[in-house]
């Protein structure tokens, strides 16, 4: 399976290399990793300096319950992502940035989180454990 998991994953960064002239892999590297990195390292310090105190544990403890379905979330929305950028292209819709950016993080978030909600409800548990590993 790891094999055919990295022939999957050679082809896809071949296509986009030959169609796009770079691979998503490149871009991310150059571009997101960074920004990912610093800002998941701001927010873990910050979190654990606020769990130092009695209020600021209230918070983090008030923060949990949104951490069960944050890797469904994370799973799915790239998919959801792509769709929604397909569906804003084929109806036209202007393709201002300042227009986009937010609507596109509210609507995956949105939808992401509409779409775990859903595989965890009561007899879709084996599609939960195919998609998150648990069965809730």
């Amino acid at each position: 399976m790891t094999l055919l998991a990295l022939a999957a994953y050679l082809v896809e960064n071949w296509w986009q290399l030959k169609t796009f002239g770079h691979s998503s892999r490149e871009f991310f590297l150059l571009t997101g990793l960074p920004f990912h990195f610093f800002g998941a390292t701001f927010l873990l310090a910050w979190l654990q300096g606020l769990d130092r105190t009695k209020a600021g544990q209230r918070v983090v403890a008030g923060l949990a319950p949104a951490g069960v379905d944050t890797f469904g979330i994370y799973l799915c929305h790239l998919a959801v992502l792509v769709g929604l950028a397909a569906a804003w292209g084929a109806m036209g819709l202007p393709g201002a940035a300042w227009l986009k950016l937010p609507v596109f993080v509210v609507v995956t978030w949105l939808v992401s989180q509409g779409l775990v909600r859903v595989c965890r409800l009561p007899g879709l548990g084996l599609l939960n454990w195919v998609l998150f590993g648990t069965r809730r």
